[in-house]
């Protein structure tokens, strides 16, 4: 099967994906708020490619599951029985063509890559949300969740997650003010205390 230049980008983009986040996404959420952080922040030439649009959980694609789906098709990617969650994994062919295009990256565009991938994939799926809703708002406007993700106090916490240099220490410590917020024990939450420090 011939690949159109088009497919072939976007082929390339979800390659990389999987190269850069040790050969698993767990689940679709995760997978397309990936696809969609990386032709927002690193490539943009790509946003009208893949045409997002404002779907239940924020910024889908009807390109790129297509797409996605084709390469399951092709046995490149493939599920991992995980219970009731999704999970994915890529072909080692797949993996070695991820890492081609990541060697072909000039070097600023690899750096920008592997720190978006790598400080989301330590994030939770309510942190990825959250950091989307906040930052993207005209993706969240059909978001089932989006008056839990869009509150004063998720905008801050998402202002905070998107310095994607955060310690360890203090990326916990928003975790746990997500969790208290969603569970209603903060009201008032001031960002202030979490901001990163100048050396």
């Amino acid at each position: 099967m011939t690949t159109s230049p088009n497919l072939k980008e976007v082929k390339e983009l979800i390659a990389l994906v999987f190269q850069q986040s040790d050969n698993v996404i767990d689940g679709n959420i995760r997978f397309t708020k990936l696809i969609f952080l990386l032709t927002h922040e690193v490539f943009p030439e790509m946003q009208e490619l893949l045409k997002f649009y404002p779907d239940n959980y924020g910024p889908n694609s009807v390109p790129m599951v297509k797409i996605f789906n084709n390469l399951i098709d092709e046995d490149l990617i493939y599920w991992l029985d995980a219970g009731k969650d999704s999970h994915y994994a890529a072909e080692e062919e797949f993996l070695k063509y991820g890492e081609e295009i990541y060697k072909r990256l000039p070097k600023d565009a690899q750096e920008e890559v592997s720190i978006l991938l790598h400080d989301i994939n330590e994030w939770t799926t309510d942190q990825v949300l959250i950091y989307i809703y906040n930052m993207y708002p005209e993706y969240a406007v059909n978001g089932r969740r989006k008056n839990e993700l869009m509150s004063p106090q998720m905008s801050s916490v998402a202002n905070n997650l998107g310095k994607l240099t955060l310690p360890e220490e203090e990326i916990q410590e928003l975790n746990d003010i997500i969790l208290e917020v969603e569970q209603g024990k903060v009201s008032d939450y001031n960002s202030s205390d979490f901001l990163i420090k100048e050396d």
